[in-house]
């Protein structure tokens, strides 16, 4: 498993230097892909999301929108309100993706809450987990942008003596 996403990352990767000027990536997900504070005083164990570091590895004009959000899962990434009652996270992630952008999409990890009942956070991987996916792909598709599915990103589980 470990492989194939370094597999996948790397093709990524290797292709990024092919996109025309003007596109962006959006990534969508939770806290392995967020950007985090660099200073060690907010963000003392130097912690990374993934796409944090993905800017880097992009060229010939091409930027990288971060969106992820800690915590997240397909069903409250889509699904969070404010205190005003107004959606937070994919609705204003949807109105910035534009013809010709690519959409990374990645949960998993978070939808594993509530021990895979439907609940706040956590989905059902037959019924709502699916479906939620769905409605990205389909709504990025229909704003004539590519979806790329990185997921389902799992939990780590250790032992007392630190084995996984």
């Amino acid at each position: 498993m470990k492989n194939s996403i370094y597999l996948l990352l790397s093709l990524l990767f290797c292709c990024m230097s092919a996109f025309p000027k003007e596109i962006t990536i959006h990534t969508i997900g939770d806290s392995t892909m967020e950007s985090k504070p660099e200073d060690t005083e907010s963000n003392p164990n130097g912690q990374r999301g993934w796409a944090q570091m993905l800017q880097q590895f992009v060229t010939n004009g091409a930027t990288v929108n971060n969106r992820s959000k800690s915590g997240t899962s397909s069903k409250s990434f889509y699904e969070a309100k404010d205190d005003n009652n107004n959606y937070r996270f994919w609705a204003t992630v949807k109105p910035q993706i534009k013809e010709g952008d690519y959409v990374i999409i990645q949960f998993g990890h978070n939808d594993e809450k509530d021990g895979g009942e439907e609940g706040e956070t956590g989905t059902n991987p037959w019924k709502s987990y699916t479906e939620y996916l769905t409605k990205y792909v389909t709504e990025v598709r229909e704003l004539n942008a590519t979806p790329i599915l990185f997921t389902p990103i799992v939990r780590n589980y250790f032992e007392s003596d630190g084995k996984t």
